[in-house]
């Protein structure tokens, strides 16, 4: 899953040295105007533990909305989450749910090297952020207890835990108000998480994709004027003559 975030982390960072390089002359970050967004996400979430990867996947969903303030700087607060998995030495594997709410602060790539433009393509951003997760419906790690080992972890109820958070993300335009997300993202949590004895920190990856949500969005003053239209004065001066009419040629002729 590292290998993953790492891969897609870099494809990500491509794009934004690709789209660095447009013309700085079509960036108007003197016509930025703060604004709205929300963002619907659904995709795959990955616990570590002690088995198989495809084993421990299961579904996940975000909803999540924010403000940007500058051309580089957004803070987006959501609720995230749906179901985690663990195992027990690669044999039993466990399934509870969780929710988690976030808050994020996020940079715009693109902005910071080439300046803001808001009918840019592909506009890759990083974020980091903290969060309150609540786990719940751990009753079947409860109910193979005695398959754990003797300093297990094992919670039942419900349990709060902080957690810190980091990823990476683009969204691709499709209009000026809409835009196709894509986003991974890396949580540590406390080493009880998952009822098992680790590490220092228990780690649920995602992956998602969805749809991005761009509210009170000012049009770019530069483009949005209006061209001047001339208007013919009712009695102008100077004015050129009419043509003489052919009974005036036949006058002037026969002078």
């Amino acid at each position: 899953m590292k290998r993953i975030l790492t891969i897609a982390l870099a494809v990500m960072l491509s794009a934004t040295f690709i789209y660095g390089q447009e013309d700085r002359r079509d960036s108007n970050a003197g016509d930025f105007s703060g604004h709205w967004f929300i963002q619907v996400q659904g995709g795959m979430g990955y616990t570590v533990g002690e088995t198989k990867f495809v084993d421990l996947l299961s579904p996940s969903a975000a909803f999540s909305f924010g403000y940007q303030f500058t051309p580089v700087w957004s803070l987006r607060a959501g609720l995230g989450g749906w179901q985690a998995k663990g195992a027990i030495s690669g044999a039993e594997v466990y399934k509870y749910n969780f929710l988690q709410g976030n808050v994020d602060v996020m940079a715009d790539i693109c902005s910071i090297f080439s300046g803001y433009r808001m009918s840019r393509e592909v506009s890759p951003y990083l974020f980091a952020g903290v969060g309150l997760n609540g786990a719940f419906n751990n009753d079947t790690a409860s109910s193979l207890a005695m398959a754990f080992p003797s300093d297990n972890l094992i919670w039942d109820g419900s349990r709060l835990f902080p957690a810190g958070r980091f990823g990476a993300g683009t969204n691709i335009r499709i209009t000026d108000a809409v835009q196709f997300n894509i986003e991974v993202n890396g949580n540590f949590l406390s080493d009880r998480f998952n009822s098992k004895r680790g590490s220092a920190v228990d780690w649920q990856f995602g992956a998602q994709v969805g749809v991005t949500f761009r509210i009170g969005l000012k049009k770019n003053r530069r483009h949005a004027a209006a061209e001047p239209v001339s208007v013919a004065p009712s009695d102008p001066v100077g004015a050129v003559q009419q043509e003489p009419q052919p009974r005036q040629l036949r006058s002037l002729y026969r002078k």
